[in-house]
C-alpha cells in the first residue's frame, strides 16, 4: 500500500486532505507541521507527502530538512514564490486554490511517474511552472 503524510497546520484543512488521501485508496499519515513529521519520516515508509507550506519559514524549513535526508515525492501548496532547492525524488506546487481531491490526485500521478523514474539525490530547483513557461518563451523568442 501506498503511504501519504499530509503536514499541515490547520486542522480544518489536514482532515480535509485527509479524507482525500483516504478516498483515493492511500494508507493516511499526519503530522500539524514539518517537525513532527520528522519523527513520522524516520520510523516510517513514506512514499508521498502532501505540504501544506502557505508559510515562508514551512518552504525554508523544507529545503533545510530535505538538505540531511531526500523527500519522498510531494506535492507542495503554497502561494508563495517558490524558489527554493530541495532534495526529493519527485515535487510539484500547487496553489492553494486547488480542492483536496485534486491536489491527491496529482500527487498520485506523481507517485506512478516516482514508480517507473530512477530518481537521483541531487538538489532540484522548485520554480512556480509559469515562470518556467514564461522563461522557455523568451528564450525562444531571443533565437528568433
Amino acid at each position: 500500500m501506498t503511504t501519504v503524510l499530509v503536514i499541515a497546520g490547520d486542522a480544518a484543512l489536514r482532515t480535509a486532505w485527509g479524507a482525500a488521501v483516504r478516498s483515493a485508496g492511500f494508507v493516511l499519515r499526519q503530522a500539524p507541521s514539518i517537525l513532527p513529521a520528522i519523527d513520522v519520516l524516520a520510523t516510517e515508509p513514506i512514499d508521498g507527502v502532501l505540504l501544506d507550506a502557505r508559510n515562508a519559514d514551512d518552504l525554508t524549513l523544507f529545503a533545510t530538512l530535505s538538505a540531511y535526508r531526500p523527500m519522498p515525492t510531494t506535492m507542495i501548496v503554497s502561494d508563495l514564490d517558490p524558489g527554493i532547492a530541495c532534495r526529493a525524488r519527485a515535487a510539484a506546487i500547487r496553489t492553494s486554490d486547488h480542492g483536496a481531491a485534486r491536489l491527491v490526485a496529482r500527487l498520485g500521478n506523481l507517485l506512478e511517474v516516482r514508480a517507473i523514474a530512477s530518481p537521483s539525490n541531487l538538489p532540484i530547483r522548485l520554480a512556480a511552472v509559469a515562470e518556467k513557461w514564461t522563461f522557455r518563451g523568451a528564450a525562444i523568442l531571443d533565437q528568433l
